[in-house]
């Protein structure tokens, strides 16, 4: 027996076509082969990767695709803090793009993490962006900036005290990381506040890592 493609035909740009899997024992396994591709002529279709193996679908993760289409980026701040003092990034997001943030925080002792919008700011110092795709030449529309002035931090506050334990004595401190939930999806035109409170009792090292990508909604 041989492998059997039919085109099944539906409502664009919904079409696809289905092979069906010689399994070797008389029988097929349905797999899909191709999908119609919507902005493109008629009947123009697209091979979906599939596992020579197990015949199964080859996916990967949303983030992954990011980076490949060069739309991933990252930046990082690492700073000795003093004890009740902060650690202070601002995000600025672009004009007609939303960014989809996540947030990393690693510190040599026990610190709490807030993250706020619409502060209000002035100066600071840029971080530096990269394309997590080394081969793009993309830029973001977001900035990022350490050490802003910081005159209000504004009535929001999305991430509240979240602890990063790490101790809180000399005797007691240890290193301690916190990777702070899912992606948060922010505001086109509106800046950020990520504010690292170190209560660890003694000067630590702080770094605090954001990964984003855009789109336009």
């Amino acid at each position: 027996m041989a492998d059997i493609e039919v085109s099944r035909l539906g409502q664009q740009p919904n079409e696809m076509r289905i092979k069906y899997k010689d399994m070797g024992d008389d029988t097929h396994a349905e797999v899909v082969a191709a999908v119609l591709i919507g902005d493109q002529p008629p009947g123009t279709t697209m091979d979906l990767p599939i596992d020579e193996a197990s015949d199964a679908l080859v996916t990967i993760e949303n983030a992954m695709q990011e980076i490949h289409g060069g739309e991933m980026f990252s930046a990082e701040y690492t700073a000795s803090v003093m004890n009740n003092n902060s650690l202070n990034l601002q995000i600025k997001t672009g004009a007609t793009k939303n960014a989809y943030l996540t947030i990393n925080v690693a510190a040599g002792g026990q610190c709490v993490v807030y993250f706020y919008e619409n502060p209000t700011t002035t100066s600071g110092s840029a971080v530096t962006i990269h394309n997590m795709n080394r081969t793009s030449n993309n830029v973001p529309a977001c900035t990022v900036l350490h050490s802003p002035s910081v005159s209000s931090i504004g009535t929001t506050a999305l991430i509240n005290g979240r602890l990063v334990p790490g101790g809180t004595s000399a005797q007691t401190r240890v290193g301690g990381m916190a990777r702070l939930g899912t992606e948060w999806v922010l505001k086109v035109d509106t800046k950020y506040l990520l504010r690292v409170i170190n209560v660890s009792g003694g000067t630590i090292m702080i770094n605090a890592v954001v990964e984003f990508y855009e789109e336009i909604e």
